[in-house]
């Protein structure tokens, strides 16, 4: 079974750095935990190749900001990417200075505080978008509401969270949502049938209802049973 620890494309950060960042992530809710960093980390490594980010340098300030966005969630959940930054720049600084300088640290900063949805300057390079993306997952309209579930697994009821999702998805998902507004061109390009799928369902607030009653089965399969 893969796992951070082991995986290859991370091979130049140290032990310590790592072990550092995972003891974050663990602390974090279901849908911010070592699968999804594991995934981002995979799938920005996948994009770098189609967009043509070949550089040692530039691939390792992605892939370091994508192994570190969400380090601290579990600390605060609004401000995570702008706290996130910062912690991950002291924590290279103190282990990584051997392969990154301040400027690389400086960059990767900037990518983890721009890898939000709701972000809504410019993003800063290429690799922002690379990082957007890889956050965002593969879009696939049978799969895309379970993070959203897993979010709110065990903190509240059922029915609360399927209405706090569907709120959430619409207002990020329907065809007028905030997620598209600054979404990168390449997903566009990537994913445009399952963007006209997810549309069509977060503006069918029935359909996205039932659909989501089908994804908090899977994920009570997937966690257990919690009781509110």
């Amino acid at each position: 079974m893969k796992s951070l620890y082991s995986l290859d494309c991370l091979n130049f950060l140290s032990q310590e750095t790592r072990a550092e960042v995972i003891e974050n992530i663990r602390k974090n809710d279901l849908a911010h935990q070592e699968e999804h960093v594991l995934a981002v980390v995979e799938l920005a490594n996948e994009l770098a190749d189609v967009v043509g980010i070949i550089r040692p340098t530039e691939r390792r300030r992605l892939l370091t900001a994508a192994f570190m966005h969400d380090i601290a969630c579990h600390e605060n959940r609004t401000y995570h990417h702008l706290i996130g930054g910062i912690r991950a720049s002291v924590i290279l600084l103190r282990n990584e200075q051997h392969i990154f300088t301040p400027e690389d640290i400086e960059e990767i900063r900037v990518l983890i505080a721009e890898h939000r949805a709701s972000y809504s300057g410019p993003r800063s390079s290429v690799a922002s978008q690379v990082l957007r993306l890889a956050d965002m997952g593969r879009l696939d309209s049978e799969r895309f509401g379970i993070r959203a579930i897993e979010h709110r697994y065990g903190q509240m009821s059922k029915e609360f969270a399927l209405q706090e999702t569907a709120d959430y998805l619409i207002s990020k998902f329907a065809p007028d949502g905030y997620a598209w507004i600054t979404y990168p061109a390449l997903g566009q390009q990537l994913y445009m049938k399952e963007i006209a799928v997810i549309k069509s369902l977060c503006a069918d607030r029935d359909k996205l209802i039932a659909y989501l009653d089908d994804v908090y089965t899977y994920v009570e399969k997937k966690h257990g049973e919690i009781m509110c």
